[in-house]
This record gives C-alpha cells, structure tokens and sequence, in this order.
C-alpha cells in the first residue's frame, strides 16, 4: 500500500511539473474550445467544420514557437468590430492567406483592414483563410458563414496554379456543389468529448499530447504526387476545368462583388489563371510575392513582410475593382 501511495505521489508530482514547465515557461496553450458544423460530408477531411471560440490560443511552429489568439469571432487576425453599417468582405484562401505563423495584427487581412479604414471605416474585412483549401472547398466555407454574416464582397486568394493543382487532386470529377440536408447544423459534444475537454481546457500538457494523438492518427487521402513538368498548360487541364467550374458559381452567386487575387510566381501560370478570369468577367490582380525575401526563414509561408505586401494587394485590388 505505501508503495502504491509513493508511486501515486510520483505521478502526481510529475504531472505537475510537466504542466508548469508546458503552460508557463514553454507557454503551450490550453484548448478553451471550439463549436462543430455540419459541413461538406461529401468531401474527405471535410465532414466537420470547425470554429473556435474568441480569443482561442494556438501554438505555431513555422512562426518561432510561439502563442497567439483568435481574434473576437474567432477567426485569424485583428479583432473584427460589426456593426449595423458595416461593408463586409470575405478573404477566402489556404494556409498562406491564414497566415497563423505571425503575428495576427501583421497578417494580411488585417493590414487590408488597416488600410480600408483611410477609405471608409464601414469596410470589415474578415479572415476566412483555411490550410489546403482550394476554390471549391472555399465555396461550401463561404455559404456556411453566409449563415452568421452577409457579405458585401467576396475575394478569392490563389496563392499559386501549382499548390492550387494539388489540392484539386484531391477531388473527383464531376464536382459536387450542392449542401448536405442538415449543412451548418451544430454538433454537440458527446459525454466523452466532454470528460476528455474537461482536462484539455484546464490543462496544457493533456492538450497537447491530445493534439499529438490527433495528428498522428490522421489519415491523409489521394496524397498529391510529384507531377513531372510538361510543355504548355496540359500539366493543369483539370485542374484548370474545376477552377474554372468554381469561379463561375461564385460569379453567379455575387456578381461584380466578386474578385481574385493570385501571388503566382510563373508568367505563364499568371496568363491561364487571367484567362480563365477574362473568360467569366471575372475581376483579377495578380503580383508576384513568392521569393526569398517574403519567405518565412527555414518555412514555407509568408513573413512579417510578405503578409504586408500581400494586405497591400488586396486594398490596390479593391480600389482599382470598386473606388475608381
């Protein structure tokens, strides 16, 4: 029995330790927690959307191992204020416009926030950037939250034709628009989750052996391959048939309101992406951002810079589309 009891008193002490040593000097976050959607069940890894609560902390690597939050409607970036008046814009992109590796005042929705304020202070640009997201997961992302804000513009982020490729990979032909019957239903936790969340939202070493458990067990499908370059545009035929299958809902849903923006870095690349544009009367602006000097050290991401740059674009793109 006394055995019994030192051994307890060991792991008690140990965990104690390990939380001190995670929560307060590394700083890894606690959970807080997050609300479940019924989201596109058609499409893998899509089943569920997730929206977290405000000012949710995160941890990223890419960025240097630091904590940052959510903003106030829990998405990346600067709070968002709305009010009665507000001109709503949604930025739709991948993990490039999510930018979690900075912080979120330098991201680019934030800076395109900044920036708007010196046209009108109405224009509430929000940050709708999600990792591996391509037009067509973007579309069923922008009519769930349709649900809770109404947007005036609709902007369209590629970062570039060969990441876009690849997340069309993904996707089987024909491509799928319509909603699940019970899309944007709310998930409630079960009793699990719940006994399991009781120590993730008080506890940061649970929390983050939980999100180990969780990134190891995930099971990635039709893993893009390498694809060997070819001569002219044959390498993205189908790729560039669902973009343009895509632009056109969004065309038909919102009209002159929509727009794109792509930080392609090939010329020739930038001339499919326009002409497919051109070929919808779709509004487009491109500039390359994709070198060395945007780049995140040792990531894959922008930096500090390459988001101001990126925030810049959208405001030039804004006011060339819609203040001329």
């Amino acid at each position: 029995m006394k055995k019994l009891l030192l051994i307890l008193f060991a792991f008690i002490l140990s965990a104690a330790f390990a939380e001190t040593v995670i929560n307060n000097i590394v700083g890894y976050p606690k959970k807080i927690g997050q609300r479940k959607f019924v989201y596109a069940t058609h499409i893998y890894n899509n089943e569920v959307l997730k929206w977290k609560y405000p000012f949710t902390k995160y941890w990223t690597v890419e960025g240097g191992n630091r904590v940052y939050s959510y903003n106030n409607i829990g998405f990346p970036g600067a709070d968002v204020h709305l009010e009665e008046n507000s001109k709503i814009i949604f930025v739709l992109g991948d993990s490039f416009l999510e930018a979690m590796q900075v912080p979120p005042k330098k991201m680019s929705v934030s800076v395109f926030a900044d920036l708007l304020r010196n046209i009108d202070t109405n224009y509430k640009p929000i940050n709708l950037g999600s990792p591996n997201n391509d037009a067509y997961i973007l579309w069923f992302r922008t009519n769930f939250y349709e649900k809770y804000y109404k947007p005036d513009y609709i902007c369209l982020m590629i970062t570039c034709l060969e990441v876009l490729d690849l997340n069309f990979q993904n996707h089987t032909c024909p491509l799928n628009f319509l909603m699940p019957e019970n899309f944007g239903n709310q998930i409630y936790e079960n009793k699990l989750e719940k006994f399991v969340n009781v120590f993730r939202n008080n506890l940061s070493s649970v929390n983050l052996i939980a999100n180990g458990l969780n990134y190891n067990n995930t099971n990635f499908k039709n893993t893009p391959i390498s694809i060997p370059d070819t001569q002219g545009s044959k390498r993205y035929d189908i790729s560039l048939e669902y973009l343009k299958e895509c632009l056109k809902k969004y065309k038909d849903k919102y009209g002159d309101k929509f727009f794109v923006i792509s930080i392609e870095p090939e010329e020739d690349n930038n001339k499919l992406l326009s002409s497919i544009c051109d070929s919808l009367d779709v509004k487009y602006l491109r500039k390359n951002l994709l070198y060395e000097e945007n780049i995140l050290s040792g990531g894959s991401h922008l930096n500090e810079l390459g988001n101001k740059k990126l925030g810049e674009l959208f405001y030039d793109a804004f006011v060339k589309f819609y203040k001329k």
